[in-house]
């Protein structure tokens, strides 16, 4: 067997050199290979002494004319020495340019960023192991867009920003599935993801001109592709101050049936004293159950269940606002995936959400007091089929989707003000509503696409998106056309342009009920375009850079709270407004410049320009999350058992709004023109060590994560309260900011 301790590891004469290879991915170094080139007839030919996870392993390959390639930071494949020589380092793969005439599939997308746990075709951004030591996402998969270009986060929510859009425009997809909300505490600023790293085996992310089997949100698209068993049953338990989990992945090969479980929940209590007060003391729980059996050639069926289960106890410091919700929700699928004759291949999903929330909470302050009790259940049945041909050089892909909701409401809310606060915000000085609402209605679509290689270096893909909504008195219809060009006129060089537009319906579980908005607002349509180049300077650098311009028609009113956007109950403070502009407008340039030397290192620097705008009759407003300039970087070292990484951002301040006294005798007070004013820049930094012991049949990963470093300030929130003094009322100004610096120490055992 094996023999490792930390660092150092040994092999015996003559064992399989393919579990001695599966022991030293156990010591925490990954390896990939083909069961062609490693055979199971090759042996340990040498002592390979001690040392280093890699070393070793070039030395139980060096006598069989294998050698390890790097591929990123820990990662590793095992090809022949002659390959190494021919190719010594990561080179671009060109998916014109496979050894097959008859390519797999055709995929023509400007803006679209992969997360993989292994090298593959798309354009590869991380890999799983690079999720994983990513510093300041909590054991959080959603947060990973935060390091992605056109992106915009609030430091506090997974929710991202896209591209100048808004938080409601992303949609997310796991096994194929739409989730909806798939973030807990969705009504607190969806503080945490539902899904562990450890369930995730690729992530695409989509921004721009989606495609058309995602075409019904205006912004992005983040397509989840569960984990799969790499040959072994493996089991992990993980320790952190904020989640216990364990995770089991494998294959009954009695019956070839993949499955993968995985449950979390909250220990945040142990700390729930450093954790910043607008977070409150939340509990939580998300679990998921995956069965996959193949059968027959080429086909195969999927059963999933996912849950999520949260309650969330909210009491500011000084008593003054207290809140209480619960969350329960429910996701069931089956999915089938059948070849059918002549190429043909046949997909199809069914699958069942429910969602319950309970809101419950009150304010007692100097300029508004009020209560809320906020009941609602939401049902959501979706159905898809889709037909897929690739020969030769062309695909043809055509989808049908099916879309039931059913959504009951029943609300209730009051409030008082300051009469000065309240003129100030266009206010009335107290309000009562109450609404019980139940909701059904169904949503269609159809989509056709068609990609093929019109030249050896140019792909072209035209597409076209039928929607229509009816619910209740509201009917409406869409066509959405997408055109994407790629032409790669040099191994190095790759161009890419997309023009196409997207739309937007408000479903039925997204009316504004606690703001008293209980119809359906015209759909909204974006038309977008989007220009990249990638080139790969060199064997250790690659860059790319976009140019995107966006323009949205009809967006749906909104409400803002213009001081304070990080409070539990919105809709009782007197600074929440509606936001309706006839139209917006974003554009900008986004570039990543990656680097990765050598197998221990790998680095990034991310900048992007953004200007997004709300248009109004005559003038123009800077939406609130409009970030002219973000930069983001990381730099990660790897030798094992140690991996070391940090990450830097920084950011043009969001948009501030601000009160002013206008007679200092009667305390009125004017609201400055909204969103004239900006926030500080921002820069943070977030740390992470991970430090992995291996063990005789399994290895224990230690980390430590520091978020927010340097404990710098990042300004989100204002309040104000008026203060008389000697017959002359003065307004008082405080600032607050986003959760301070954190430590989390944490452990996962791997098995095996």
């Amino acid at each position: 067997m094996l023999l490792c301790a930390r660092a150092a590891c040994a092999a015996v004469v003559g064992q399989p050199l393919t579990t001695a290879l599966a022991e030293l991915q156990r010591s925490g170094l990954t390896l990939i290979w083909s069961s062609v080139l490693v055979t199971p007839d090759l042996h340990v030919l040498e002592d390979p002494g001690r040392g280093a996870a890699e070393d070793v392993a070039r030395r139980l390959l060096a006598p069989h004319g294998l050698v390890l390639k790097p591929i990123r930071a820990g990662t590793f494949a095992i090809v022949r020495a002659d390959t190494a020589r021919m190719a010594p380092g990561p080179q671009p793969i060109d998916p014109l340019k496979l050894p097959d005439p008859d390519i797999q599939e055709i995929a023509v997308y400007a803006s679209r960023y992969r997360v993989v746990p292994q090298p593959s075709t798309g354009s590869a951004e991380l890999s799983r192991e690079d999720i994983e030591a990513l510093p300041g996402l909590d054991q959080d998969v959603l947060r990973v867009t935060k390091y992605l270009p056109g992106t915009a986060n609030n430091g506090v929510s997974s929710r991202p920003y896209v591209r100048g859009g808004r938080q409601s425009e992303l949609a997310v997809y796991y096994d194929g599935i739409p989730l909806f909300e798939p973030f807990h505490f969705k009504d607190f600023q969806g503080l945490l993801g539902v899904l562990d790293p450890a369930v995730v085996g690729s992530l695409d992310f989509y921004s721009g001109v989606l495609p058309v089997r995602f075409g019904d949100r205006l912004s992005g698209a983040l397509d989840i592709v569960p984990r799969h068993a790499d040959g072994e049953d493996r089991w992990i338990f993980g320790l952190s101050p904020l989640y216990a989990s364990a995770v089991a992945n494998g294959r009954w090969d009695a019956h070839d049936v993949e499955w993968l479980g995985a449950v979390r929940t909250s220990t945040i209590g142990l700390v729930a004293d450093s954790i910043d007060e607008k977070v409150g003391d939340p509990d939580f729980t998300d679990a998921i159950a995956r069965f996959e059996m193949p059968f027959g050639d080429g086909n195969r069926l999927v059963a999933g269940w996912m849950l999520l289960d949260d309650s969330l106890d909210f009491r500011s410091a000084d008593v003054d606002e207290t809140a209480i919700a619960s969350y329960r929700d429910a996701t069931g699928w089956m999915r089938g995936e059948f070849s059918l004759p002549d190429d043909w291949r046949l997909s199809s999903a069914l699958s069942r959400t429910e969602r319950h929330t309970t809101r419950r909470g009150a304010i007692d302050r100097d300029n508004a007091t009020g209560s809320v009790d906020d009941v609602r259940h939401h049902d959501a049945t979706t159905g898809r089929l889709e037909l897929s041909r690739t020969v030769k050089t062309a695909q043809f892909t055509f989808g049908v989707e099916a879309q039931h909701y059913v959504s009951d409401y029943e609300y209730r809310s009051d409030a008082s003000f300051e009469p000065r606060f309240a003129a100030a915000f266009g206010r009335p000085e107290s309000f009562t509503f109450a609404r019980n609402r139940d909701l059904e209605g169904d949503a269609y679509a159809a989509y056709l696409l068609y990609a093929w290689e019109a030249l050896p270096t140019l792909t072209m893909s035209a597409g076209m998106r039928y929607d229509a909504q009816r619910y209740e008195d509201f009917h409406a219809n869409q066509f959405s056309p997408r055109l994407l060009f790629d032409w790669h006129p040099h191994e190095r060089w790759r161009f890419r342009a997309a023009f196409g537009r997207t739309h937007q319906a408000e479903r039925p579980d997204e009316l504004q009920i606690q703001d008293a908005e209980d119809v359906f607002h015209p759909v909204q349509r974006a038309d977008q375009g989007v220009l990249a180049v990638e080139n790969q300077v060199s064997t250790d650098w690659s860059l790319r850079v976009e140019a995107f311009l966006k323009h949205v028609d009809r967006p749906v009113p909104i409400y803002e709270n213009l001081l304070d956007s990080l409070v539990p109950l919105p809709e009782l403070e007197v600074d929440r407004v509606r936001i309706a502009p006839s139209a917006a407008r974003a554009y900008g340039v986004e570039s990543t410049l990656r680097w990765q030397p050598a197998e221990r290192w790998s680095g990034w620097v991310a900048y992007s320009w953004t200007d997004s705008q709300d248009e109004f009759a005559g003038f123009k407003v800077a939406r609130t999350w409009d970030q002219r300039n973000a930069m983001n970087a990381g730099l990660s070292w790897t030798r094992r058992p140690w991996q070391l990484s940090g990450t830097a951002q920084w950011r043009s301040g969001w948009r501030r709004n601000a009160l002013r006294i206008v007679d200092a005798s009667t305390g009125e007070l004017e609201l400055l023109p909204r969103n004239s004013l900006s926030y500080p820049r921002t820069l943070s930094f977030d740390l992470r060590a991970t430090w992995t012991w291996a063990l005789r049949a399994s290895s224990l990963h230690l980390y430590a994560d520091m978020g927010n470093a340097g404990n710098r300030r990042t300004p989100c929130c204002t309040s104000y309260e008026l203060v008389e003094n000697d017959g002359l009322w003065s307004l008082e100004r405080e600032y607050s900011s986003a959760l301070p610096r954190y430590v989390l120490l944490g452990v996962n055992w791997e098995i095996p």
